[in-house]
């Protein structure tokens, strides 16, 4: 949608759509915390349930996958004909079969989802480590609420990064603040678990914004083709992130040794991802199958 919509400026747009993403992971404790203390264990979900109706009224009346639906045309001055306005290219050499023979989609399935898996993991245990380093409930609870907001500048500055920079050589940021917020977070210093929770920001701003930015860049028309695969990949090892960090500490009875795991994890990601995830690796596919 973001494509169709601002394909001259989808890395910036992508940073503040986006926020939503790390807003929602410090908020929604604290959502479920005042639910469950008004209305017992199932009325914690309530609030989420009044979010998703008025989230479902704004989709239905504002938004569309064409922009000229709506009465706008692109950031670039043209209208969406014909399959492009569909988004799946059929003309494409990049088939579901061919992305899944081919092994540069894969690399960056699971690499770019070991970000997703660090932010999704962290953000699911970081109330508990709070309280494991001696913070009060409520003052993790506010902290966990800092943590979404500081993440809202994070998401956008990694939007800043995407447009200056390009998206592959940004997303090389969240690998470096994944390692940076667990070495900071496991000093116990205040100060310093402050400074661990904006860089958990930034990590959780730029695991929502690679995958489609990046697939923007390397398959272009395609975009729909590549990003219907890739994005499934990483969604799957993302989800691996909560259980990562819950068996290290089922196994250790601490955070300790999971966040250290975390900043392992995250060294490995960003080697692999240097060493392994080549850049134009679809435009040197489509000129080898041209020839």
């Amino acid at each position: 949608m973001i494509a169709r919509w601002f394909p001259k400026r989808k890395g910036i747009i992508m940073g503040i759509v986006t926020m939503g993403i790390p807003l929602c992971s410090g908020v929604a404790t604290m959502m479920y915390q005042a639910g469950y203390a008004a209305m017992g264990s199932l009325g914690g979900f309530v609030p989420f349930i009044a979010v998703f109706v008025v989230a479902l009224i704004i989709l239905v009346i504002f938004l569309a996958d064409n922009p000229a639906e709506k009465g706008f045309v692109p950031d670039n001055g043209m209208h969406i004909e014909g399959e492009e306005e569909k988004g799946f290219n059929k003309e494409s050499i990049w088939t579901t079969k061919k992305l899944l023979a081919t092994p540069q989609v894969w690399i960056h399935g699971v690499t770019l989802g070991l970000q997703l898996l660090f932010a999704s993991g962290l953000m699911v245990q970081l109330f508990p480590r709070l309280l494991e380093i001696g913070f009060d409930p409520a003052t993790a609870g506010m902290m966990m609420l800092a943590s979404g907001l500081l993440a809202l500048p994070g998401s956008y500055l990694c939007g800043v990064l995407d447009s200056k920079i390009g998206a592959r050589k940004a997303a090389y940021t969240s690998y470096v603040f994944g390692i940076l917020a667990m070495v900071l977070n496991l000093t116990g210093n205040t100060v310093c678990v402050w400074l661990s929770l904006v860089c958990i920001g930034m990590v959780v701003g730029g695991a929502a914004n690679w995958p489609a930015s990046l697939c923007i860049e390397e398959f272009g028309d395609s975009f729909a083709n590549g990003y219907g695969i890739i994005q499934p990949m990483i969604q799957t090892v993302g989800a691996v992130g909560p259980a990562f960090f819950a068996i290290f500490y089922g196994m250790t009875g601490s955070y300790r040794i999971p966040y250290i795991c975390g900043a392992v994890l995250m060294l490995v990601g960003l080697i692999a991802f240097a060493l392994l995830a080549k850049p134009g690796f679809v435009k040197a596919e489509e000129e080898k199958c041209r020839k």
